[in-house]
């Protein structure tokens, strides 16, 4: 489906919008994130000049985003629930996690393919998000304190486990999925965790605060929010 197409149906492609082109073999993906509301997000799938609308997340996860499994056909994203997906064969929603979105929030949605494992951040919040607003509605200070775990979704056990609690510092995380490791940012340490059996096997010293991100040839760029340096990292941890 062109471009064109897509203009013809009604879609003006550009701010608020995104376009994955030929997301499952000739089918296009399109995203969109309605610009009056930055925590609303709506999905459509496009075939065959036909246009169909898929579940929306709730506006209060959006933020989380949402990854394309390409190879099985599926979306995998937030919903009021928990962790959903979205199976484009069957045309079928299932939730993938429960979790209750009073207590927990949930971020950086990563997906192993070949071991149909999904990677995720769980945050538990402390008080609970109903007192947290009520409390910023009176205009009381709030103590909030936020959990951060590294949890593995299995789609073959239909099972969440626990790999690693991060505390309460976590800045910024990426995972590696073709090495295996994990690395994260937490109380100005890069912690490199093994994503098979959630063993932390480095840690480095990162007074900076820095943010992370994947770069070619299985390494992570890694650089500092009050400082020009930047570095790569490995699986072992070599700069």
């Amino acid at each position: 489906m062109s471009r064109n197409t897509l203009k013809n149906l009604g879609f003006k492609l550009g701010r608020g919008w995104r376009l994955v082109d030929n997301a499952f073999k000739g089918e296009a993906l399109l995203i969109r994130k309605v610009t009056q509301n930055q925590h609303l997000a709506r999905w459509y799938i496009a075939k065959n000049k036909r246009i169909a609308v898929i579940p929306t997340p709730s506006p209060k996860l959006a933020g989380a985003g949402s990854i394309v499994d390409h190879e099985r056909q599926r979306l995998i994203y937030l919903r009021e629930q928990g962790i959903a997906s979205y199976d484009f064969a069957v045309k079928k929603e299932e939730v993938l996690v429960p979790l209750d979105t009073n207590l927990y929030r949930a971020r950086k949605l990563c997906l192993d393919s070949k071991e149909d494992v999904l990677y995720f951040i769980r945050q538990k919040y402390s008080p609970t998000w109903d007192i947290l607003l009520a409390n910023l509605l009176k205009r009381k200070p709030v103590g909030m304190k936020i959990k951060n775990s590294l949890l593995a979704y299995s789609f073959k056990t239909g099972v969440s486990r626990v790999l690693a609690n991060l505390g309460n510092n976590l800045s910024d995380c990426v995972a590696d999925i073709r090495s295996g490791v994990f690395y994260a940012n937490s109380k100005q340490e890069i912690l490199i965790i093994d994503l098979h059996s959630g063993r932390i096997l480095k840690r480095i010293s990162s007074p900076n605060l820095g943010q992370i991100c994947l770069a070619p040839g299985n390494k992570v760029l890694v650089w500092g929010l009050y400082s020009y340096t930047a570095y790569q990292l490995n699986a072992e941890g070599v700069k």
